[in-house]
Parts: C-alpha cells; sequence; structure tokens
C-alpha cells in the first residue's frame, strides 16, 4: 500500500488509518496511536519474536527499512534509514535532549547553507550542560550525518528485505515468521555472518553502527569524499602513511602503520599476523580464530571492533585536531576500550591482568 502511489483506495485507508509509512512501520507502539488499524496492531504484536530472556530479537518493522530520498516518508529518529538500528536507539542521549521527537528526516534538513545541514532541535542552553557521553553521541551522530545528501527529484523508497525486489508479499511474510531461522536477505554469506557478530558483540550501540559502516563501507575515508566531489584528488592520500589512497581497507589493514599497530596487537594476546589481507572478512576470522577458548565470540568480535574504532579515533584528531598519530597510543587505547566493554559483561577482570591479557 505505501508504494502503489496517489490510488483512491490507498487515500481511503490513510485518510481512515494515517500515514501507513510512518505510523506502522516503525518502532512506534501502535496501540498508543488513536487511529491504528487493528490489524496492524495484531500484526505488529504477532511479528514479534522473544528470546528465552523475554527480549524482542526480531520484528515485522525490523524487516523494513528507508532509502532516503526527499526525507518527506522517513522518521528521523524511529525508521531505520542509517544501518539496522533507528537513531533513537543508537544516540539516546541525543534523542532525548531533542525537541523534535516526531520529525521526518526533511524537517531536521536545514536548507541554509550558511549554517550545519542538520538541525537535531537541541538549543545551545541543553549543549552547554550535556556531559561527555552525549557529547561523545552528538559527535558521532554528526559524522554519520555528514555523509547524507537529500534530493528532491526522488522520493523515500521503503524496502521489505527479505524480498529480492525490496517489495512487501504476504508469502515472505508467512515464511518468515512460520520459519523464525529463516534467513532471506540477499547478501553474502561471509558480510551477513560478520554483521551478525557485528551486532551481537559486546560493546556499545555506537560502536556497533561504527562497525557496520565498516563493512558496508559506509565511512567517510578519502577515497569517498574524493568521489562525492569534497576533496581534491591531492587530498586523498592516507594520513598514517601518506603512500597511498585512503579507503577503509588501506587505512586499517594495509597501510604500514596499522600493520604494526596489529602486530602489537598480536602480540598482546600471543599471536602473529602473517601476510596482507585484501578483505575484511578475511581479517576478522584470522583475529576470531586466534582468541578461540580464551574469549566468547560477543567479546572477541568487541576486541576486534576496539582496535578499529582506536585507529579510526586516533586518524580523526590527527585530521580534525591537529594531534600527531601515534601508533603506541592507539594500542594504549585500544586496550582500554577493549577493557571498559569486556567489563560490561565480566565485571571481575582487573585492568592490571586484561592489559597483561591473564584471565
Amino acid at each position: 500500500m505505501v508504494k502503489e502511489g496517489p490510488t483512491i483506495w490507498r487515500e481511503f485507508l490513510q485518510a481512515r488509518y494515517g500515514n501507513l509509512s510512518l505510523l506502522n512501520l516503525t518502532e512506534v507502539n501502535a496501540k498508543k496511536l488513536r487511529k491504528a488499524s487493528i490489524w496492524w496492531r495484531d500484526i505488529l504484536v504477532v511479528g514479534k519474536l522473544k528470546n528465552d530472556e523475554n527480549t524482542v530479537v526480531d520484528s515485522f518493522s525490523s524487516k523494513i527499512e528507508f532509502k532516503v530520498g526527499n526525507g518527506n516518508n522517513t522518521w528521523f529518529w524511529h525508521s531505520r534509514w542509517i544501518g539496522d538500528k533507528s537513531l533513537k536507539e543508537v544516540f539516546p542521549v541525543i534523542y532525548e535532549k531533542s525537541t523534535n521527537k516526531l520529525g521526518k528526516v526533511y524537517d531536521l534538513w536545514c536548507t541554509n547553507p550558511q549554517v550545519w545541514k542538520w538541525d537535531l532541535g537541541i538549543n545551545r542552553e541543553v549543549l552547554i550542560t550535556m556531559d561527555g557521553e552525549g557529547l561523545e553521541q552528538l559527535k558521532e551522530l554528526e559524522e554519520i550525518l555528514f555523509e547524507v545528501n537529500l534530493s528532491s527529484d526522488f522520493q523515500d523508497v521503503i524496502k521489505w528485505w527479505p524480498e529480492k525486489d525490496g517489495i512487501f508479499s504476504v508469502k515472505s511474510c508467512y515464511d518468515r515468521y512460520h520459519d523464525p531461522l529463516a534467513q532471506s536477505m540477499v547478501m553474502q554469506v561471509d558480510i551477513l555472518q560478520m554483521l551478525k557478530s557485528i551486532w551481537k558483540a559486546a560493546t556499545l550501540s555506537k560502536i556497533q553502527v561504527f562497525g557496520w559502516r565498516v563493512i558496508m563501507n559506509r565511512l567517510p575515508t578519502k577515497d569517498q569524499l574524493l568521489h562525492r566531489g569534497v576533496i581534491q584528488a591531492s587530498n586523498s592520500v592516507c594520513v598514517l602513511c601518506s603512500n597511498r589512497e585512503e579507503s577503509i581497507l588501506h587505512l586499517f589493514l594495509q597501510c604500514r602503520v596499522s600493520k604494526k599497530i596489529w602486530g602489537d596487537i598480536g602480540l598482546w594476546f600471543g599471536a602473529q599476523v602473517e601476510g596482507s589481507y585484501d578483505y575484511v572478512f578475511q581479517h576478522f576470522c584470522w583475529f576470531d580464530e586466534q582468541l578461540k577458548g580464551r574469549l566468547k565470540k560477543k567479546n572477541r568480535t568487541a576486541l576486534w571492533l576496539a582496535v578499529l574504532w582506536a585507529i579510526w579515533k586516533g586518524r580523526n584528531d590527527h585530521c580534525f585536531k591537529e594531534i600527531p598519530f601515534n601508533a603506541e597510543d592507539v594500542v594504549y587505547n585500544a586496550k582500554i576500550f577493549s577493557w571498559m566493554w569486556q567489563n560490561l559483561v565480566f565485571t571481575d577482570i582487573p585492568f592490571y591482568d586484561w592489559f597483561r591479557f591473564f584471565f
């Protein structure tokens, strides 16, 4: 119905039940919507799968993704339009501070070329009193939004990802919930495997999103900025080695500086990095294999993400704050990040033991 266009039947239903694409295809509780369809309420309730801890792990709306065009038909905070989670889930502190919680993407887009192009609904007084976590979330959100540009020439597209063509069908919905283990996503097996590990990693939501961006090549590395016409070719070299064009693969795995970092990390837990890696998945598998039997899967993935995050933070500090990039500092920060995240699960690992990797 949301993809049919201006038909009489669609206009009738929308007049009765409200904006179908927004009210019923997000995580907003349909029972709180006065005009919500009883039928859609049932779909949203039935389409929630829970694990043994009674936590929702799958839902009808989680199969819906929004590809933003002009931003008129996508909720900024509630729709899944950047990654596999809504911005409300990933940046809860910023969401709570925002005065525009029900705005669409276009509503928060600022067309004034003299200012930053997004208005998150956070006034100056709130910004001044924001704590460290809030400022960190704000910085990460700004980095993500930096890549986004709206296009008045295209409408937002709503996709049902279990179908190859993105179009919803009753059969695919039935198959999905008749067999909860069925996976219909059309994606390479290795990428899908990595994504599953990322979203289950014992770390912060923003780091999971960061990992997703690495895998999907969605970070604003210099090759991406060059492709978009943001920078010139002369400014696209890696800031770590100044020898090759900066890309995700080069920055994190192939640069001589990042190789040294991974080598030091390997020595930390008693492994030796062998050769070079042409794919992120290859490196992920190698790293995971080295730590089997010592850490759980979700903790091994979190440690891998900690190294990537430390490299990315060091790179950004060098680019935007003119802080010299130091490989030893990056290794140290990776250990700090990973120790903090490990203690989200294991509260009995002393700082000293973690640094020696004795536990």
